[in-house]
């Protein structure tokens, strides 16, 4: 079996058993593992040495075809190795430890001594000044020195026309971007421009809620889920669910946004009541189903110490079984 290139550093091996002609390979073998294991090089800036001497390992940093390889002057002649992605060497000229990223040496940042080794910040292209801040370059995606604004209309996102006047407040205008001054609003939420009451006017209990869509605040009503199980069939007038209320709540006329399933459908129809403090408000119906249908002629208003039940059918159905119930309503 010919000889044949190693994955990784490239190295030869697998000769013929009693092969001839496997010196120079395992020579070169040996050089490369000499050279790449902890690497350290004179350089990556320079130019290669003028009188070289054995040993001498550098970067090459001159155009042409071996750039960026690793350059080991060797019984008297420069021989090259061509770097693998995330190879790691030492620079001594420079001192610091660079890392080939497939196309070419790069600062390694876990070894940075200062704010220029850094790949996303300049201070070389225009050296910092006495009290300068660094400032995103979104053109050139560098971190670049920059005078901090002394005023506020110095910001590039602050809009002064027409100027502020005595007692104004800054608000943001998503339309410019811009913060511009405004007259503060008439001492309620409706007045703010990042308030929205026209859409949808709030109730009694409701929250605010930001809407990332028209990036307004909007009223929420806070809800509340009551769910059951009921395993198996269901016997004669059983109590399947009990809640006591701990703050107040209200379900709303025909139990909207409610659901109520059964693993079995019923063979006949089924009538589940919804109680509050023993008086019936409410029914789920499953009708030759497995799907119930609710309902509650209004809303009905529990505060806490109020208690909810559904009770089963004095005559139950043979079949309606493991019954899965979500009530939905509104915190209040």
């Amino acid at each position: 079996m010919a000889s044949r290139s190693l994955p990784g550093l490239g190295l030869t091996g697998f000769w013929d058993l009693g092969a001839s002609d496997w010196k120079p390979g395992m020579d070169t073998n040996m050089r490369t593992l000499s050279v790449l294991v902890q690497t350290a090089v004179l350089s990556r800036t320079a130019a290669l040495p003028g009188s070289p001497v054995d040993g001498n390992i550098a970067i090459v940093a001159t155009a042409g075809p071996h750039l960026n390889d690793i350059a080991i002057f060797d019984a008297g002649a420069w021989v090259y190795v061509t770097p693998k992605e995330g190879h790691f060497a030492w620079v001594m000229d420079q001192e610091e430890l660079v890392m080939f990223d497939g196309s070419g040496w790069v600062v390694f940042s876990a070894g940075v001594k200062n704010l220029a080794e850094l790949l996303d910040v300049d201070v070389t292209t225009a050296s910092p000044t006495d009290g300068q801040v660094l400032k995103w370059d979104a053109v050139a995606d560098k971190w670049k020195p920059g005078n901090a604004a002394a005023t506020l209309a110095g910001l590039t996102d602050y809009d002064g026309t027409p100027p502020p006047t005595e007692g104004q407040v800054l608000t943001y205008n998503d339309t410019t971007d811009k913060w511009e001054p405004r007259n503060p609003s008439a001492g309620n939420l409706a007045g703010l421009g990042d308030v929205d009451f026209a859409t949808d006017a709030p109730g009694n209990g409701d929250l605010l809620q930001f809407n990332g869509t028209s990036s307004k605040w909007v009223p929420f009503t806070p809800s509340i889920e009551l769910s059951v199980f009921a395993s198996g069939t269901l016997d004669t007038s059983e109590v399947i669910f009990s809640h006591i209320a701990g703050k107040g709540f209200t379900l709303p006329s025909a139990l909207t946004g409610s659901l109520a399933v059964a693993a079995v459908a019923s063979t006949g129809t089924a009538v589940l009541k919804i109680k509050k403090n023993g008086a019936d408000v409410g029914t789920i119906t499953f009708t030759a189903s497995a799907t119930g249908v609710f309902a509650m002629a209004s809303a009905t208003a529990f505060v806490a110490g109020d208690i909810l039940n559904i009770v089963a059918p004095s005559s139950p159905d043979a079949t309606l079984a493991n019954i899965s119930a979500s009530l939905v309503g509104s915190l209040t």
